[in-house]
């Protein structure tokens, strides 16, 4: 059952101009005052109480993603769709939670779908956070299917572990590797332990090259999985996110050599990785993420220079101070448009 009660009411209705209305308005302070409860709470309770059959509402990724980034999108119509589902007020404390979908059923099956809350503590600061689903569900909505690496590699490179460096030179020292490594399903990221981490696969196709005889044969065909640490700050304004490798794997899809020498393959593989894959991939990301990184708007009524990010368990978020006088809804979103990366930098066409 829905209650509404209010505490130290106060109404001060008074007119300048006509003595008469303003004496007649001051005898009517006190009776409005006592029956201010059975005016309002009636509303306020009508209305959260539609939260329990809200309205289904949705808005179009046209309007609030940058064309750079639209074009990356499986579908061009794609729409966000959200629905209210609780409010909480209590004194200097409102918490208000939202359910979000990309299809505009919300079926009542056990689903337990992707939410976005907004909390006041107080008069001036909100925190807003953000299930990692939600960003995992929007990860989905790109199409990850596109070579981000092409490179050449002699036998001779550094990059190649000593030992299966010093064995392929003696076979071919012109040869060389071209290696082709594209993206493999969308990302998956996990907010846990403090800390945000990414899950990214890629499919990886290694050929040698010798151009003395003009022969091109596969060397070896994998999948790869990378997963690394994502350290997102707020630095005097400006979100940067740090990157830092923790894991490989490798899955052998198809290769040249028998099953005896797969020790030698995997060597030879994780050297490329952890030398010269891994650094190209950390320094595209860190490019857009760190180096550029995204600026907070002021127009967005917030004090950028006081916010900063949290990290909870299955969602990330951000505490800032409110600066309402500072607060333009249109130019924030121009704003927040023009301080997106250009992922035409990630997702090569």
């Amino acid at each position: 059952m829905l209650s509404c009660s209010l505490r130290d009411t106060t109404v001060n209705a008074t007119s300048s101009s006509y003595w008469m209305i303003g004496t007649l308005l001051y005898i009517a302070t006190n009776p409005i005052r006592s029956h201010l409860q059975q005016l309002i709470c009636p509303s306020i309770a009508n209305y959260i109480s539609n939260i329990e059959n809200p309205v289904i509402m949705n808005v179009s990724l046209n309007e609030i993603l940058p064309a750079h980034i639209r074009d990356v999108i499986n579908t061009a119509d794609s729409s966000l769709f959200y629905r209210l589902t609780s409010i909480i007020v209590e004194e200097k404390h409102i918490l208000i939670v939202t359910e979000i979908n990309w299809k505009r059923s919300f079926e009542n099956n056990g689903i337990s779908y992707a939410n976005v809350s907004m909390k006041w503590n107080n008069e001036d600061r909100i925190i807003t956070w953000i299930d990692d689903a939600a960003l995992n569900d929007f990860l989905n909505q790109i199409d990850w299917n596109f070579q981000w690496m092409e490179e050449t590699i002699a036998v001779t490179s550094p990059v190649i572990p000593l030992s299966s460096r010093e064995f392929l030179s003696t076979l071919c020292t012109s040869c060389y590797f071209l290696l082709n490594v594209w993206a493999n399903g969308s990302p998956i990221l996990t907010a846990t332990n403090g800390t945000v981490v990414l899950e990214k696969r890629d499919r990886l196709n290694l050929r040698v090259v010798n151009p003395d005889k003009n022969v091109t044969s596969v060397f070896v065909s994998m999948f790869l999985s990378v997963t690394a640490q994502l350290r997102p700050v707020i630095d005097s304004g400006t979100l940067r996110t740090l990157v830092q490798l923790l894991d490989t794997n490798v899955v052998m899809e198809s290769g040249a050599f028998p099953p005896s020498w797969s020790f030698f393959v995997q060597d030879l593989i994780k050297g490329m990785i952890t030398e010269m894959m891994w650094p190209e991939m950390r320094k595209q990301i860190e490019k857009l993420t760190y180096s550029e990184g995204i600026r907070l708007a002021t127009s967005c009524g917030i004090d950028p220079q006081n916010t900063e990010i949290l990290i909870g368990e299955g969602r990330l978020g951000f505490s800032t101070t409110l600066n309402l006088q500072s607060l333009q809804p249109q130019q924030c979103l121009k704003d927040l448009k023009s301080a997106l990366p250009n992922a035409a930098k990630l997702f090569p066409k």
